[in-house]
């Protein structure tokens, strides 16, 4: 996919490049570089999955994700070389690989969704998709990359080190969700999205939805505080905890730059604020929706 020079205009706009150096602060200039020019061809790709264009539009762009690495591609092998040659590890690369794979194929199941053709069972379900579909997977595989983080797989798959990455990812998941409704509602693209379903099964107005999106993002970023306080005490040899310790840290510093960008850029303006946002509550997470996730 090439950018179209208004579509490049408005991510410039956007500041989708300034991205990365806000969620990867400590990036090399060479490696911020990488990134900007990644997260530019990434979002361009996610836009045409978000309902923007034709249904067959929307799965061309998750076929390519599910490809990378197997065919041709200019842009995304341009860019993954340029990583490679910037210190990215065989084992981060095949992660980032799948991580990209897996984006694709659950983006796919999210645009049947929204389309009506299909549903998810559970709000549980839902999140447990948007755990992959909202590219975290690849972020994490990012983090490992800047963090120089190389831990065997079955490391990653400790549940510490789960709760670790799903609490991250509820985060970036919820406040994106949350922030993009409304910019969605007005462009008739709010069916099958999150605040949706859950006002939908709670029988809640949207404003209460938002109030309880907003708790249960405040609730994973406690999460997140409090895993990475057990890294210490947890069955992991000296090693292997310090890379623990130091791949926290990334998902942290990741999860205040979802923050600061997401209230920097103009890319969810819509022109006046429709909604209210109050001081989050101690509620967190009522309904046990993401405990539920998997």
């Amino acid at each position: 996919m090439t950018l179209e020079p208004q579509v490049y205009d408005r991510l410039q706009r956007e500041d989708i490049g300034g991205f990365s150096s806000w969620v990867y602060p400590d990036a090399t200039a060479g490696q911020v570089r990488a990134l900007s020019d990644f997260h530019q061809w990434v979002v361009g790709l996610d836009d045409q999955m978000d309902r923007r264009t034709t249904l067959d539009t929307n799965l061309s762009a998750c076929t390519m994700l599910e490809s990378l690495g197997t065919v041709e591609l200019a842009p995304f092998d341009d860019i993954f070389t340029r990583m490679r040659a910037l210190d990215m590890t065989d084992r981060c690369a095949e992660q980032f690989l799948k991580a990209m794979h897996l984006y694709g194929a659950s983006s796919r199941q999210e645009v049947k969704a929204c389309e009506g053709q299909t549903g998810f069972a559970s709000l549980p379900d839902y999140v447990a998709n948007r755990r992959a579909s909202a590219a975290m997977p690849v972020y994490f595989a990012l983090v490992t990359w800047i963090s120089r983080i190389d831990l065997p797989d079955e490391i990653y798959q400790h549940p510490l080190v789960r709760l670790l990455e799903n609490a991250c990812s509820d985060y970036a998941m919820l406040y994106n969700d949350a922030g993009s409704f409304i910019k969605e509602y007005l462009a008739g693209r709010s069916e099958g999205t999150f605040v949706r379903l859950l006002s939908e099964q709670h029988g809640l107005s949207v404003q209460d939805t938002l109030y309880e999106i907003a708790d249960m993002a405040a609730a994973a970023a406690d999460d997140l505080e409090a895993a990475s306080d057990q890294i210490e005490d947890c069955d992991l040899p000296a090693h292997q905890r310090e890379q623990v310790h130091r791949y926290a840290d990334g998902l942290r510093k990741y999860t205040g730059g979802v923050n600061r960008w997401s209230n920097h850029t103009c890319r969810y303006l819509i022109g006046q604020p429709l909604t209210t946002m109050p001081p989050t509550s101690d509620k967190g997470d009522i309904h046990h929706l993401r405990d539920h996730a998997g």
